[in-house]
């Protein structure tokens, strides 16, 4: 079995500290916002499935840097309104390595080259069974 190189690390491990970083914003949102500063709970709920949803991205860049050359499918959420980009992308198979170059992926907000910009896209990458 392969093993993560450096790089690969250190991306790991700038995901893991900014996601980190992230929790007393949200902490703070969510128990010590009064309702007279403005913030509901639509507000609050909004930002928590914002933050929730980064799960997606981190589990998308986890498939892109595994060791080995797997191919990877995208695959649009159709339970979600999807943009043009991810239909049209929706099945397209490559591998990690054709991803990485394209610069396209799914999630990874602020993303220019999606319609949706990635902030509450669905899509995933999927590695194609016997590709490893």
């Amino acid at each position: 079995m392969e093993k993560l190189t450096f790089k690969d690390k250190l991306l790991l491990a700038s995901i893991v500290t900014t996601e980190q970083a992230r929790i007393p914003e949200l902490s703070e949102l969510i128990a010590l916002r009064p309702k007279a500063e403005g913030y509901t709970f639509d507000a609050v709920g909004t930002r928590v499935e914002l933050w929730a949803n980064r799960w997606l991205d981190v589990y998308n860049e986890a498939i892109l840097h595994a060791p080995g050359e797997a191919k990877l499918r995208w695959v649009a959420d159709r339970g979600k309104k999807n943009c043009d980009e991810c239909l049209a992308l929706d099945g397209v198979v490559k591998t990690q390595s054709e991803w990485i170059r394209s610069g396209i992926k799914p999630q990874s907000p602020p993303n220019e080259a999606l319609g949706c910009g990635g902030w509450s896209c669905g899509c995933k990458f999927e590695i194609v069974k016997g590709s490893k």
